[in-house]
């Protein structure tokens, strides 16, 4: 089996805000073939839960659970995806992630 790995840079890598405020995570690389990002919350003590994804620019998914607007997922290039959670409160306190893999229609 062949792995390639590409650095994915997720910013700010730690976030502390006061409760109400919206933040932004941004995911970014270099390489525009991996062009389709998957978002995960991981909370403490718990399995890793995929929020959702996008595809280069042409689209995106949200999970039932995440659906609703409080998360909201934006995708602006193929190597470029934000993640952005409104009305934070303690509940959104967890390790967000971002992988990056390559998808094709074929």
């Amino acid at each position: 089996a062949v792995s390639l790995t590409i650095p994915v840079v997720q910013d700010p890598r730690i976030l502390l805000s006061p409760p109400k405020n919206k933040v932004l995570i941004n995911c970014q690389h270099n390489d525009s073939s991996k062009n389709t990002k998957y978002w995960y919350r991981q909370r403490t003590g718990k399995s890793l839960v995929l929020i959702g994804y996008t595809y280069r620019t042409d689209s995106k998914g949200m999970e039932k659970e995440f659906q609703g607007g409080k998360m909201n997922i934006e995708p602006k290039s193929a190597e470029w995806s934000i993640l952005t959670i409104s009305d934070v409160s303690s509940r959104d306190s967890a390790t967000y992630y971002c992988a990056s893999s390559t998808h094709s229609s074929i």
